[in-house]
C-alpha cells in the first residue's frame, strides 16, 4: 500500500515548523505548505505541528502497531483454507458457521465470524450467497 503524499524527511519538517508563527498571515499553516511546496498543505502541517515538542526526534515516524493475529497463517492454511477446499470437493455447501464450528473444536478456542471472514479473503476464497 503505498501513501498518497509524500514522505517527508524530519529535518524539513522541523525547518518548516519552525517558520510557523499563528496570527501572522504569510506564517500561518497555508502560507508555509505554499512557501515550502508541502504536497497535501496545510492539514499535513497541522499534524505534524500535533507531534512536535520542539525537537525533531519527535517527528520521526512511529509505529501504528496492528492488529494482533487470532491465527497464524499456517493456522488459517490448515484450518480454513483446506477445510473449505475439501468440502467443496465432497460437493458439501460451506458456510461462516461451519466453518467457525471447526475451527472452534480443532483450536479449542472462540473465534468470530468477521475474523474467519477476513482470514479468508486473505487466503483467496470467494465466499458466494446460496439462493434457497
Amino acid at each position: 500500500m503505498t501513501r498518497k503524499y509524500d514522505k517527508y524527511i524530519c529535518q524539513l519538517k522541523h525547518n518548516v515548523l519552525q517558520e510557523y508563527r499563528p496570527g501572522i498571515y504569510s506564517y500561518e499553516f497555508k502560507a508555509l505548505a505554499k512557501r515550502f511546496k508541502i504536497k497535501d498543505g496545510h492539514k499535513l502541517i497541522m499534524s505534524w505541528y500535533r507531534r512536535w515538542d520542539g525537537d525533531v526526534d519527535s517527528l520521526k515516524p512511529t509505529s501504528k502497531g496492528c492488529r494482533s493475529r487470532t491465527m497464524t497463517r499456517k493456522q488459517v492454511r490448515h484450518h480454513i483454507l483446506e477445510f473449505v477446499e475439501s468440502m467443496n470437493n465432497k460437493h458439501v455447501a460451506v458456510d461462516y458457521n461451519v466453518v467457525q464450528a471447526h475451527i472452534e473444536s480443532v483450536l479449542k478456542r472462540k473465534v468470530s465470524i468477521r475474523t474467519i471472514r477476513r482470514y479468508g479473503k486473505e487466503c483467496g476464497i470467494k465466499w458466494k450467497k446460496l439462493l434457497k
